[in-house]
């Protein structure tokens, strides 16, 4: 077969010769390109904003209350489920697994650390910086029912101003729900007991002096530790430092709970007397059995120590002779111990026989009433008043210690989290790239085609000839 040269003037030729089919196939191209940019993701683009982060130790990555900070928990189900609620989105599209995986937390590094990375890497040193402003960002999603026609003027700015508004509020709800996520999480604001805890009718007066100890101690407890924390802080309202309820609620425990148990052990004041003998007889019987066993523990300890055989030694005096010889018992720590031990169990038999003696004679005081039923009701009317004194005095130092944590937090914890710009919208997919894509395709895909039918055609006429 003879090889033919051909010249570019020969190339154009055949080119504007199939001018036609090569504008066809490009303007095929930009359609099925043009397409494609709208059908090939189910967003309408992306919103963005900017935070940043304000409380003591996300400097070193810490929380408030030393635990590491983790940016991402502002995705967590708790936040996303409280934003989905506020805003009664539609959970069929925005659930929360859904939300997690469209929104992207991407932190900012200023460029002076930057540099600063960099000098120490070249150096072979470790530099540690952590993030405290982040660029928040949400992929707007296409409604489901959108028609194709929609979703193009959609993404080629129709609607952009209810797109925009949708992630402004939607990033403020966030950022909200978050911040309270966040005091609940790593602030101790609230301590526990709260009024619905107080409830007293389901127990005897006993028990509720008990209660009301226990839930003193955990104020007065509570109360120092924010003075530490909170560095002598004094409330604005009230005039109060976390010192000043701590005394006033040992004040309540020391006095107003004395008073009560008082009133009790002397006028024998019971809601069920013979469930609360029955109760003494089973502490009685507990107790006994404590006390025997710390009266074996005793002998057990006396005989050792007596079995035990101490040696002399002597102590020679530097420059001394044998008459200068100092003789010492041998002190053991051993001996000592079991010497240690058995004057502890003595001691502790002797207390748990004298509580013994306590419930003994309170059941023969039930048994045996010397009170008459007029002066008891008359006694239980006033403890019941003194209880529900103490009751409240327990509620208003608890108001008034979660008012002072609130009021403490709410100053000095108020920008814990903050957007500090306004929402932007950005096309996720870049329009122009892809036309010019499909563009340059199209020609080449043209006059490709346009090359192989003239070859085609050429090489039938060969073979013909």
């Amino acid at each position: 077969m003879e090889e033919k040269e051909i010249s570019i003037r020969q190339l154009l030729e055949i080119i504007l010769r199939g001018k036609w089919i090569i504008a066809l196939i490009t303007v095929m191209c930009l359609v099925l390109g043009f397409a494609f940019t709208f059908v090939s993701t189910a967003n309408d683009g992306q919103a963005e904003t900017f935070i940043t982060f304000n409380f003591p130790g996300i400097e070193n990555g810490k929380n408030p209350d030393g635990t590491t900070f983790n940016v991402h928990r502002i995705t967590s189900p708790v936040v996303l489920e409280g934003v989905i609620e506020s805003l009664n989105l539609n959970e069929s599209i925005y659930s929360t697994s859904w939300l997690n995986a469209n929104i992207k937390i991407t932190p900012v590094i200023p460029n002076d650390v930057v540099q600063k990375v960099e000098v120490a890497l070249k150096r072979g040193e470790s530099y540690e910086y952590h993030p405290v402003t982040y660029k928040l960002s949400l992929n707007i999603p296409s409604p489901a029912d959108a028609s194709l026609t929609t979703r193009i003027s959609r993404r080629l700015g129709t609607g952009s101003s209810d797109k925009k508004a949708f992630a402004e509020t939607f990033f403020t709800s966030l950022v909200e729900h978050y911040r309270v996520y966040f005091k609940q999480q790593h602030l101790n604001i609230n301590f526990g007991v709260t009024p619905h805890k107080l409830d007293y009718e389901s127990y005897d007066y006993l028990d509720i002096v008990s209660i009301s100890q226990n839930h003193l101690t955990a104020i007065e407890r509570f109360a120092k530790t924010q003075n530490e924390n909170t560095l002598d802080f004094r409330s604005i309202h009230t005039g109060h430092t976390f010192l000043d309820i701590a005394d006033r609620v040992s004040v309540i425990k020391d006095i107003d709970l004395n008073k009560l148990s008082s009133m009790i052990w002397v006028n024998g004041l019971t809601k069920n007397t013979d469930r609360l003998i029955k109760e003494y007889e089973y502490k009685i019987e507990m107790l006994q059995l404590e006390a025997e066993k710390k009266k074996n523990e005793a002998r057990a300890t006396a005989e050792m120590m007596a079995a035990y055989k101490k040696d002399d030694i002597l102590v020679h005096m530097p420059g001394g002779t044998d008459a200068n010889q100092i003789s010492a018992l041998n002190i053991d720590s051993y001996y000592d111990k079991l010497a240690e031990r058995s004057i502890e169990a003595l001691v502790t038999a002797q207390s748990l026989e004298t509580d013994i003696r306590h419930y003994e004679n309170e059941i023969e005081k039930l048994m045996g009433e010397t009170i008459s039923l007029s002066d008891k009701q008359k006694a239980e009317e006033e403890l019941l008043y003194m209880i529900s004194e103490v009751k409240d005095k327990m509620l208003y130092w608890i108001n008034i210690a979660n008012d002072m944590v609130q009021e403490y937090y709410d100053h000095n914890y108020t920008n814990i989290i903050r957007k500090i710009s306004p929402t932007g919208l950005v096309q996720t997919v870049n329009i122009k790239l892809n036309l010019a894509i499909s563009l340059v395709l199209g020609i080449m895909v043209g006059v490709f085609v346009v090359f192989f039918i003239d070859y085609w055609k050429n090489s039938k006429e060969d073979i013909e000839a």
